[in-house]
């Protein structure tokens, strides 16, 4: 293994070194990553020259990069496999080693609507599935935060619909209706109703954002509520046919 000696310092040297850097940053192997960050991170704040800086912040995004990639390659596998088992034995309903097992608990109830779409084994739905998954854990670290922020809640759901918009999943409103539900059994004073709830326009709850029919093809927002007088604190974006 190839080993990245950075020294500290502003002379022709380090800067030598620095664009040495560089070009090996792109072709680095997890390890060397791995390794590389470490360097980094142990390194005095007060040694760091302009290349370190430029180093250590490419070889972060590598590792990002790494990370993102092989969660995908993950899902993808085991949407794989539970595709595999259901098709093999239609009972298999615990302990089985799928995606359904990357659910965040508080969104547990969404598991038979989950494996509905595996089951139906149509070629997106493993990057939807995928997108999904990767949207409620980010939703679900949002619930976990000491401090709770209805906004931070709202706008992480609003990325999950806009993420999502792009797909035509036979599940896909049963799924945003049942995340409603999960979430407002874990929050207080605030009632979260899907966009797609219904099929048409209603101008209390909704805001069209592209489209000039009536009928809502797709949900971009959630419709906030006040729990105590369901007075309408955030309308559900849609779009319309």
């Amino acid at each position: 293994m190839n080993k990245l000696r950075i020294n500290p310092g502003g002379n022709k040297r380090n800067q030598n070194q620095g664009s040495e850097i560089e070009q090996k940053r792109q072709n680095l192997n997890p390890e060397e990553i791995n390794e590389t960050i470490q360097h980094f991170l142990v390194k005095n704040s007060t040694e760091f020259t302009i290349e370190d800086l430029r180093s250590f912040q490419q070889v972060n995004q590598k590792s990002t990069d790494l990370f993102i990639s092989n969660s995908n390659k993950v899902i993808d596998k085991l949407f794989a496999i539970s595709k595999s088992l259901l098709e093999r034995n239609k009972e298999v309903k615990e302990n089985r080693p799928d995606i359904i097992a990357l659910l965040p608990e508080v969104f547990e109830e969404l598991a038979p609507l989950i494996s509905e779409v595996i089951e139906d084994g149509k070629g997106n739905n493993t990057t939807f599935l995928t997108t999904l998954i990767d949207e409620l854990n980010n939703i679900d670290e949002e619930l976990k935060k000491e401090i709770f922020s209805i906004d931070n809640l709202y706008n992480r759901l609003s990325q999950m619909l806009q993420k999502l918009q792009v797909y035509n999943i036979t599940q896909q409103k049963y799924i945003y209706r049942s995340i409603a539900k999960s979430l407002n059994q874990n929050i207080s004073g605030y009632n979260l109703v899907s966009p797609e709830d219904g099929n048409f326009v209603d101008l209390k709850f909704h805001e069209t954002i592209s489209g000039s029919g009536q009928r809502i093809s797709r949900g971009l927002s959630y419709i906030l509520l006040d729990a105590d007088t369901d007075e309408v604190l955030k309308f559900g974006n849609v779009k319309t046919i």
